[in-house]
């Protein structure tokens, strides 16, 4: 109810500059605005789903990135195709995705293995 209070009257006030005479002053329109400290900490920490999010991704793609780096191998760079694709801030989504891909992964080895009795070379 407030943020729709507050919205009714910012749009009060700008439909008062629009319908003004042109030879009147130019008024501001004037907002309680936060401190960017009090922004950031309300922002920035572990309490809030996206920061969490951003550890848990920039963790998995550390040690993706250092199993890439350690093997020297192509193949394994899909490990951090599955960490960018799989990877949700919320939970179910993660869940969901990871369920999914995993299926499809089978899936698709299934048809190759099928495919790969059919047309041997």
């Amino acid at each position: 109810m407030d943020v729709s209070q507050a919205i009714k009257n910012v749009l009060y006030k700008i439909n008062e500059i629009l319908s003004r005479d042109p030879g009147e002053e130019i008024r501001k329109i004037r907002i309680s605005e936060k401190s960017l400290k009090k922004v950031l900490a309300a922002n920035f920490n572990l309490n809030n789903l996206y920061i969490r999010h951003a550890i848990r991704f920039t963790v998995a793609m550390v040690l993706a990135l250092t199993l890439v780096y350690l093997s020297r191998e192509r193949s394994v760079i899909w490990v951090t195709m599955g960490v960018l694709i799989i990877l949700k801030p919320d939970i179910t989504s993660t869940i969901d995705n990871l369920i999914s891909r995993v299926g499809f992964n089978l899936f698709a080895i299934i048809i190759a293995i099928i495919i790969s009795f059919i047309f041997p070379h």
